[in-house]
This record gives structure tokens, sequence and C-alpha cells, in this order.
């Protein structure tokens, strides 16, 4: 066996420990470059998160001022020797808190006319960088189908009132609500504990909620009364579900006690907290009353849909050329017309200067033009310089549909202006916030209530 040459093997001693410190820089190299990358994205995240934190605590701080001046715009002691007089007047109190909130959160003072703006000179903002309110509304409880109209006190002589006038019109209009077809799908299956409820299976149970005694009610449909069922109770009735609880016996405190409610799903209970309020009464607010609310009073006084509802409540006829779908759509669009009325009627009052004013002065006003709105529209300067909406609005006015409802064949106005009132009478406003900084938005939801000198949250929730 021949041996290697000896400056061959010396070669390959000299070569050997340079090998390996290369190998061991570029490892060292390599776990300096993961170190640096891993310092470098903990030093990202961290930053972020500061970033976070930072616009977290200012979105916060939008919010909540929000909700502070709002108190303090409602409370008739900030406004002085003013404030007395101000609370004895029908004004829009969302007008004057946005121009009291701009002040103050944004340094500029918004004109409820053409959109204009004047900057503050001097008046500086809260100095928290980019951000502000990113929705603000605030309107009277009553704008909604109120629910406290469910609770029948006791009569004198201490029997209970199964029937008293304010829970009668009440279930009326919920009854209306419970018919539209976008919620019909809440009564075709099973819920989540296995049982199917109907319509009025809701409503008697939103009545058991609030009565006084633990006897379950039953509805008689033909004699349209309440009358004292048989069976279980209404203690009975909660206990024997999977969370046991009592009923309250007593009206609503919030609206989220709706979730209570045995039958009340998330979809149901989405879809009702923006059409009732657990505070209001009987009577609705039409002066910032929506769409939807609008709709279920047209439907609430019409004899012709109380009959369409015995029949199909709630079906979905889309579609089908059913009478019960052209008539749902008809006042869709009729509530929707008297919105744009009335939105005409404020900016006429606006540009007369009474800009904090609501757009009705009274009840007869609202009947009027809830009686032919396209006639309020035809007249509007926006509508008279524009061809494309004056044949619009003229076609409707000439409808044979648009003809019955103005002319009360299909709408009982006299019983329709019975259950509306123009005056804000419990002084209860619903506010909501939203405020946004960056990539963080805070919202806060409350429910406010002036009682004498002093402003009260009844409700209060942050998302």
């Amino acid at each position: 066996m021949r041996r290697a040459p000896a400056h061959r093997l010396q070669a390959a001693k000299a070569r050997g420990p340079k090998g390996v410190a290369m190998v061991m820089v570029l490892v060292a190299v390599l776990i300096l470059t993961l170190v640096l990358v891993e310092f470098s994205k903990t030093s990202r995240t961290h930053l972020n998160q500061g970033v976070n934190v930072r616009d977290t605590v200012r979105a916060n701080v939008i919010a909540e001022t929000g909700l502070v001046l709002t108190r303090a715009c409602l409370d008739p002691n900030i406004f002085g020797p003013m404030g007395a007089l101000l609370q004895g007047k029908n004004l829009d109190m969302q007008k004057m808190c946005d121009l009291l909130l701009n002040v103050f959160l944004a340094g500029r003072l918004d004109l409820p006319v053409g959109g204009l703006s004047v900057e503050l000179d001097g008046i500086d903002n809260l100095g928290l960088g980019k951000g502000g309110l990113e929705e603000m509304s605030l309107v009277p409880e009553e704008s909604f189908i109120g629910l406290a109209g469910l609770y029948c006190p006791p009569q004198q002589t201490g029997a209970p009132d199964f029937n008293c006038a304010p829970r009668l019109q009440t279930v009326t209009k919920l009854r209306s609500i419970l018919c539209d077809p976008d919620i019909a799908h809440v009564f075709e299956s099973d819920q989540e504990d296995g049982k199917r409820y109907t319509r009025w299976d809701i409503i008697t149970n939103l009545v058991d909620w609030v009565d006084k005694d633990d006897n379950r009610l039953q509805f008689d449909t033909i004699s349209g009364q309440f009358i004292q069922g048989a069976g279980e109770g209404e203690d009975s009735y909660y206990g024997a579900a999977d969370d046991r609880y009592r009923s309250k016996d007593a009206p609503f405190d919030s609206i989220e006690e709706l979730r209570m409610i045995r039958g009340i799903n998330d979809d149901l209970y989405n879809f009702l907290k923006d059409r009732v309020s657990v505070h209001a009464q009987a009577k609705v607010y039409v002066q910032t009353a929506t769409v939807d609310v609008f709709e279920a009073l047209l439907r609430a006084n019409s004899p012709m849909f109380q009959m369409i509802e015995n029949n199909s409540c709630g079906e979905d006829t889309s579609g089908t050329g059913s009478t019960a779908d052209q008539f749902t759509q008809a006042l869709r669009l009729y509530a929707d017309l008297i919105v744009k009325a009335r939105s005409q009627l404020e900016f006429q009052r606006i540009m007369s200067g009474a800009f904090l004013n609501p757009p009705f002065r009274n009840a007869q006003e609202f009947l009027q033009t809830a009686q032919d709105p396209a006639a309020i529209l035809l007249n509007s300067p926006m509508v008279q310089y524009s061809p494309v909406l004056q044949q619009q609005y003229t076609a409707l006015a000439s409808d044979p549909t648009y003809q019955l409802l103005k002319s009360g064949q299909l709408i009982n106005w006299e019983s329709l202006g019975q259950g509306i009132t123009v005056q804000i009478a419990q002084r209860m406003f619903r506010l909501n916030i939203k405020a946004r900084v960056g990539n963080i938005s805070r919202r806060i939801q409350a429910v406010l209530k002036q009682d004498g000198q002093v402003v009260r949250t009844l409700y209060y929730r942050e998302d």
C-alpha cells in the first residue's frame, strides 16, 4: 500500500482548519441574521401594538367625550337662564347636540344649511390628532314602536287588566312588524331549544314577561282580547328551559332584555332592536320615525292589511303577483314618500331660519303630509328643477293604489292620528356614537333621560 507524499499531507492539514473556520463563520452569520430578523419583527409588532393602544385610548376618549357632551347638551342647566326656555320648545335635539359636538371635537361649526362649515379660529379641538366621530345619532325613544304600552297597571279594585287600551294598540303594531316577510324564516323552522314559535307566541310571551301575575295569557283572535290561559304558569314556562329563570313581572329596563323572551332568537332580536323601544309608550314621535316604523304604522291602521295578515302573515309572496305582495310593496313605497316629504318640510324650515325646529308644527300638518306626500315633493324646488323627478312623482301621484291610500279607503287616517305625536313627552333619547382613530373604532350606545334637572343614563353599552 502506497502512502501519499509528505508534502501533500502537509497541504491537506493546512487547508483543514481554514474550511472549518469558514463553516463556523457562515453558521454565525446565519444565526445573527435570524436573530436580527426576529428582533426586527418583534420590534415592529411592539410598535404596532403601541400604535393600537394609543389609537384605542384616543377612540375611547372621543366616544366618551361625545357621550359627556351629549349629556351636557340635554342638561337644561348648561344653558343658564335660557335652559328653561329651551326645554319648553319642541327643538330637534340632534341638531343642537351636533352643533355642540363639532365645536368641541372638531373646532368648527357645521351649519344645517347646504352643508356649510365655519372653522372657529382660536378654538382648539381635543388635540387628539387624526380621527373623530364616524357616526353620531340622537333620536327620541318615542320614534320607535313602544313596548312599555304592553304593561297594564292593575285596576283600582286590584284585579289585573288584561286588555288595557295601550296594550291592544301595541299588540296591533307588533303583529304588523312580525308579519314582515324579511323575518318569516324565524317562524318557519325550529329554534335552538327544539321548538317552533308562532307570532302570537312571541306577542303573548312579551306580555307575560311584563304583567304582574304568574298566569299565562292567550290571545283570542276572534274577540281581539287577551284571556287567561289554562295549564302551566309563567314561571313554570321559563323554568322548563335549559337556563332556568323566572319571568320578570315588571316593565322592561333595556332593549337587550328582549333576548330573555322565549322565541326571540338572534335574528329576531336584531330585526326588532331598531324598530322598537322598551321605554316608549304607545304613541310614535313622527318627527324622527324611520321608514320601517312608518310602514308598521300604516299596516297597523289598514283594515285591508289586517285581513291580509290573517291569511298570509309573513309569507314570502315575492314574484307571485299576489295581492299581499303588491300591497306590502305599496305600503313600503308610501312610507318612503312620507319620509322624503318630511325631509322637504325640514329643509323649508331650515331655510326660513328655524333650523332647530322639527318639520311638523302640529299633528294636523303631519296628517296632511302623510295623506298626500307626493304633493309636498312636487312643490319642492329640487323636483321642480328636475324633469325626471317631476315625471316620476307625477306618475306616482296618479297611480290608483296611491289614490286609494290617499283617500282613506285603505288607511284609517283617523286612528293613525290617534297613535302619533309631534311633541316629545318622555324626554328620553337613544344615543349612538362611533369614534374611529386609524384602524381602531369604538361604539357607545346609551339611552339618556331628562329627569327634571338631572340627566340619567338608563342604558349603556360599549363595543
